[in-house]
């Protein structure tokens, strides 16, 4: 599939074709709607703000000395995990 990939020197239309086809492809693998994706500028906001600072936690491993592998093995393991909501 990669030497499919519409090159930058394609008009636009022919590569947002193509990367209409390969959402639409996710879509139908994970088996869901367009507007069960759709974020609010709020939502795309925090969740970029999320990732950010996930990717700071790992440039940060990489220049940890003195923190041992288990230590980075249990901070992994939370990263991805949803936060906890307070009780109601």
């Amino acid at each position: 599939m990669k030497n499919r990939i519409p090159g930058d020197a394609r008009p636009y239309s022919v590569r947002r074709d193509f990367a209409d086809r390969i959402i639409q492809a996710w879509l139908d693998i994970l088996k869901l709607t367009q507007a069960q994706i759709s974020l609010s500028e709020e939502d795309t906001q925090a969740l970029t703000t999320y990732l950010e600072i996930q990717k700071m936690i790992l440039d940060c491993r990489k220049a940890a000395i003195r923190v041992t592998p288990q230590v980075w093995q249990g901070i992994e393991a939370r990263m991805l995990r949803p936060p906890e909501l307070p009780p109601n």
